[in-house]
């Protein structure tokens, strides 16, 4: 067996905890039956003491986001638990320990009918950013599938810009407008009648193109946009949303629609609360709408 006296005394003391023989394991392996017991009592170095003890709240942050936080996100977090740690660190100690956040999937099958009529009543809007100071300005919503094993069902979000906050959405197993309404409803709840100059921005699928939907959004005074045609980029937050959320769930088939509901509320409530993200200076949707009240 290659490797260093410490790697092999490890091992001596994995096949010692099995039951077999310290001073035969040695004499295998080539190292010190004294040398075995000095390396056991020997108290460990207050770097890797400190090591041991970053590497366990590493583990502990990379298992809650679900493996998918890399090494900005992990030292991001230690900082806010008290860590004084830098990002090479933690991609050091993440590295010794093989952990290596998932990569987004990059493959999003169509999911969009466009309405073969023309939609005079929205005005075509390509959101900035910058010019969104606060909540309630620009939603965006979009619809996705996802598989279950008893056919697909289809997620429709509504997602606050400002804070990337997912105020509304529900799950069915059609691709109906009403289910588009109920999640602008559940918005609209959320955001406690706050709606003046409110922007609901979507592609132009046929959810968003009916009468059911426009109507809604007439009756609430929210003003209606839509992405060019074609052009996924126009409505790129709810895109990403998606992206980010289909590999950060813990599977990616369910068993049937109930499944999807229990999955997709449990991911919401952790999405907002608890995600950092990068373009919020790190902080949870949640956190950002907060501290930016208290600043305002």
């Amino acid at each position: 067996m290659s490797g260093s006296p410490e790697v092999k005394y490890r091992g001596v003391a994995l096949l010692k905890n099995e039951g077999h023989s310290v001073k035969k394991c040695c004499e295998l392996l080539k190292v010190s039956y004294s040398g075995f017991y000095d390396c056991l009592n020997r108290k460990p170095s207050k770097r890797k003491e400190q090591d041991d003890h970053l590497k366990a709240k590493i583990l502990s942050i990379f298992g809650k986001s679900k493996e998918t936080y890399g090494s900005p996100r992990i030292q991001k977090s230690l900082q806010r638990d008290g860590e004084k740690v830098g990002k090479d660190k933690v991609a050091k100690l993440m590295k010794e320990e093989g952990l290596r956040a998932k990569c987004k999937r990059t493959f999003r099958p169509k999911t969009t009918i466009n309405n073969p009529s023309t939609m005079k009543s929205a005005r075509v809007f390509k959101i900035e950013e910058s010019q969104v100071t606060g909540p309630n300005q620009v939603w965006v919503s979009d619809l996705t599938y996802l598989p279950t094993g008893k056919g697909f069902s289809y997620l429709v979000t509504v997602m606050d810009i400002f804070n990337r906050e997912i105020k509304g959405w529900d799950v069915s197993d059609s691709m109906e407008a009403g289910n588009t309404k109920k999640a602008l409803l559940e918005a609209v709840k959320r955001a406690s009648g706050r709606l003046k100059g409110l922007v609901f921005h979507s592609d132009q699928g046929i959810q968003y193109c009916s009468s059911e939907v426009r109507n809604k959004l007439k009756i609430l005074k929210i003003t209606q946009s839509m992405s060019r045609k074609g052009n996924c980029y126009d409505n790129a937050f709810a895109e990403s949303f998606f992206g980010t959320m289909k590999n950060e769930l813990d599977k990616n088939k369910f068993e049937d629609l109930n499944e999807v509901k229990r999955e997709i509320f449990k991911y919401v409530n952790w999405y907002n609360r608890e995600r950092l993200h990068s373009s919020l200076g790190y902080l949870s949707p949640m956190e950002y709408k907060t501290e930016n009240r208290l600043a305002a």
